[in-house]
């Protein structure tokens, strides 16, 4: 975009940034150079590429833009106040919510993440990429293959970051920097029409209720939402009736990224683009549409292509056209939402509205309300038909919401996972909240937008969560300072002398400072070290063990034991069929096989389930009664066992104490 400028252009660049450093990461991790090396100096030979290009182009076009700044400047300085006050507005929104995701960022920073699918799969899959030098080779980390075949540019992100620093210490913080780039997202959408105050108020409403459990984790889903926005505020920033189609490679590839990072916003993409050829104007919808599709594939297809390759089917969790499923074991409790509203019951609506009061806060019908309205008011939007495209995206992803598999997983009439998954409904509510604050008539008389602002500020304090505030005040304090450093910044960049610009490094470098001293001392601490209970001694363990090959059986708990510097291989040991199926051994003498084989110095059995629900694993008794193995550690539901010289097969091809006969499956339990 060209003609961008202000925070506009700051997207526009953070959006372009992502994907030459995206595609650069791709590039090398494909054939099997994802290493230090490489990527540092891949990057440097693309910055430097970029930079000489955009130089060019500056000689190039230095008197339009000199001519540019100059209307710039005569335009009447009446409207900075209102922007002034917009940025406040939106400032106490974001900073509010900085400060429950820095609260909620400090313990993991401190003592670990403790994030379940952080620990299942995003982060064993970004150091395995650091292990291997490659991103395309399918790795399994359970009993079931389903995120074996999720879209991981978020990993490759954290993957990057742990070559660079030689660990995680980024990746606690990482969340952080895509939450940023929502509220920036949000701010951009309502640029145009002075309604900024009340996007960033959307954007940071749900990032603060909704999408809290992603901070200070690795998972995805703030990520991809943040994606998803920066596409919709460069499609609001454009002019269908007189930019150019190729204005719409940015959206597209934002939109590309968005998709390259989770399946939740796929549908969400595809609508925004769709809607996007529908009001381009006639003779442009074709050009539109081939810029939307090359974008897409451009920004997202890596991960889909690695999967038709692997299995034979970019999207392996279902069957369409020459396409085959690979089963799946999960696949038999992936339950919806609206399986449940089709089969209603008193007590599964009690369960959901629980579900939406934690997720949502005590006002959460309200919340809703106001995201239908939003999106209906788009749709009623008449000669806006962008933000009619708006108010389809709304309303197809909260249909797609109801039909995504696991949105009610669990046993049947028990879906137990309502409550997580309800993060999946994100991109609806974003999209719909953000409809309402542009699509709403502004109020004429002041004070009447005075309490419509403080009735959506209310609203959205409804749903932090001040227990989370009042356990890590340090970390909320340090969140809020950051939105405040960057408010002082901008309004320097905005202010007329000539040492603006040091002015704004000094602010920046001055709140960076005392912040990277207070994450290194918190950080000093020791990783899953500094908590009392029976899994954090397990985890602890591994922090003296490097260089080790360890086997995983039960849950999927696996990521501390990759170790402080992430050397250790870790694999949850199972079969792998065809169509890549993976499973558990299924015998005593597969198993010992399988450790011998992979030649495992330990063996970690971690007991899944919780109270009366919790069963040992087959492979708990097989490798207790090996030969070979050593208990060395037994803390909870973990048993670690050291492993040495391979047994000796008996004459019929089994391993010994095989047939031995198996204790009682709680023996393993008892302290």
């Amino acid at each position: 975009m060209p003609a961008a400028r202000g925070s506009l252009a700051r997207l526009a660049e953070a959006v372009a940034t992502l994907c030459l450093l995206v595609w650069v990461l791709e590039l090398l991790g494909a054939v099997g150079l994802f290493k230090l090396g490489w990527t540092v100096a891949g990057c440097a030979l693309v910055g430097v590429a970029v930079a000489a290009a955009l130089r060019r182009r500056e000689r190039a076009s230095r008197r339009e833009r000199a001519s540019r700044r100059e209307r710039s400047s005569e335009a009447p300085t009446a409207t900075r106040a209102p922007l002034r006050a917009q940025l406040g507005v939106a400032g106490i929104a974001a900073a509010a919510t900085a400060a429950v995701w820095g609260a909620a960022t400090t313990p993991a920073v401190n003592v670990g993440i403790e994030d379940v699918d952080t620990l299942w799969y995003h982060l064993p899959l970004a150091a395995r990429f650091v292990q291997r030098g490659d991103i395309v080779t399918l790795n399994f980390f359970g009993p079931d293959s389903q995120s074996s075949f999720y879209p991981a540019t978020t990993e490759l992100l954290h993957a990057f970051a742990m070559l660079l620093f030689g660990g995680d210490v980024l990746s606690p913080l990482i969340n952080i920097g895509w939450l940023g780039l929502a509220l920036l997202a949000g701010w951009c959408a309502g640029r145009a029409t002075r309604r900024s105050a009340g996007t960033v108020i959307a954007v940071a409403g749900v990032c603060a209720a909704l999408l809290i459990g992603d901070a200070g984790g690795a998972r995805s889903d703030t990520a991809a939402d943040a994606l998803l926005l920066c596409a919709v505020a460069l499609f609001l920033a454009r002019d269908p009736a007189e930019d150019p189609p190729r204005a719409l490679w940015l959206v597209a590839l934002a939109g590309g990224l968005a998709i390259s990072a989770k399946l939740t916003v796929v549908a969400a993409v595809l609508t925004l683009a769709l809607g996007s050829v529908l009001v381009a104007r006639r003779g442009a919808r074709l050009a539109s549409a081939v810029t939307w599709v090359v974008g897409l594939f451009a920004g997202g297809s890596f991960w889909y292509l690695r999967n038709l390759i692997a299995v034979g089917n970019p999207l392996p969790w279902g069957s369409f056209g020459p396409f085959q499923r690979t089963p799946m074991l999960a696949q038999s409790e992936n339950y919806t939402v609206a399986h449940y509203l089709l089969h209603p019951s008193n007590a599964i609506f009690a369960l959901f509205q629980k579900g939406m009061q934690q997720n949502l806060g005590s006002l959460w019908p309200a919340v809703l309300i106001l995201a239908l309205i939003g999106a209906l008011a788009a749709l009623a939007a008449r000669g806006r038909r962008q933000l009619q495209v708006l108010g389809v995206v709304a309303i197809v992803a909260a249909l797609v919401y109801a039909l995504t598999p696991k949105t009610a997983g669990g046993p049947l009439h028990h879906p137990f996972q309502f409550t997580i998954a309800l993060r999946f409904l994100a991109p609806s509510l974003l999209i719909g909240l953000l409809a309402l604050a542009l699509a709403l008539p502004l109020a004429r008389t002041p004070w009447i937008r005075a309490a419509a602002v403080l009735a959506a500020l209310a609203l959205a304090a409804f749903g932090l969560d001040y227990h989370q505030i009042s356990l890590d005040p340090i970390g909320a304090l340090l969140g809020a300072s950051a939105v405040l450093a960057v408010i002082v910044a901008t309004l320097l960049a905005r202010a007329r002398f000539p040492a603006r610009g040091l002015a704004v490094a000094a602010v920046l470098a001055g709140f960076a400072l005392p912040v990277g001293l207070a994450l290194a001392a918190l950080e000093r601490h020791g990783r899953y070290s500094d908590r009392v209970g029976s899994t954090h001694v397990a985890w602890a363990w591994a922090n003296g063990v490097s260089h080790r090959r360890i086997a995983m059986a039960g849950s999927d708990r696996q990521y501390p034991f990759y170790g402080a510097s992430l050397s250790n291989w870790v694999q949850w040991v199972g079969q792998r069929g065809p169509r890549a199926v993976f499973g558990a051994e299924p015998t005593c003498a597969a198993w010992r096989r399988a450790l011998i084989a992979g030649r495992y110095d330990y063996a970690v059995i971690d007991v899944p389930g919780l109270g009366a629900n919790r069963r040992p694993p087959p492979a708990l008794d097989w490798t207790r009664t090996d030969p070979r193995a050593t208990l060395l550690l037994h803390s909870g539901a973990f048993s670690i066992f050291s492993l040495h010289a391979p047994a000796t097969p008996s004459g019929n091809g089994d391993y010994a104490g095989c047939n031995r006969p198996r204790r009682p499956p709680s023996d393993p339990l008892r302290r």
